[in-house]
């Protein structure tokens, strides 16, 4: 694929899809019409210049951090200190809270479980 370079995110055209390196953040991102878009990687990926081991990525659905498997923001800092960031359609949320989410609402089974559960309680 080939990879098409812009100044900055701003550079970059509103129907653009594929793959940009931007410069000034050292980035590579997919793009899809215009927003950051990938289905089965971060759309967005950077390494630092500074400081050897850094790096951050950022998974992106049509335009908004989303994702459903993990962290949609992850930061590695100096080398050693992760950090994570948990987005469902750029709705932030804690650790705790987004597995709960996805444990709930992106699991049939569990999901059917727990509908079960309220309908049980409604007929006592």
């Amino acid at each position: 694929m080939m990879v098409f370079e812009f100044p900055t995110w701003d550079d970059v055209p509103e129907t653009f899809t594929g793959k940009a390196r931007l410069i000034y953040e050292r980035a590579i991102v997919h793009f899809l019409d215009g927003e950051a878009h990938h289905e089965t990687e971060p759309a967005y990926y950077s390494d630092s210049t500074t400081q050897p081991g850094d790096y951050h990525t950022r998974w992106y659905h049509h335009g908004n951090l989303h994702c459903l498997d993990g962290p949609a923001v992850i930061s590695c800092i100096e080398g050693r200190n992760i950090i994570e960031f948990y987005y469902v359609n750029h709705t932030p949320y804690t650790e705790k809270e987004y597995y709960d989410l996805i444990q709930v609402k992106y699991n049939p089974k569990l999901l059917s479980r727990v509908l079960e559960s309220i309908e049980m309680l409604d007929s006592e």
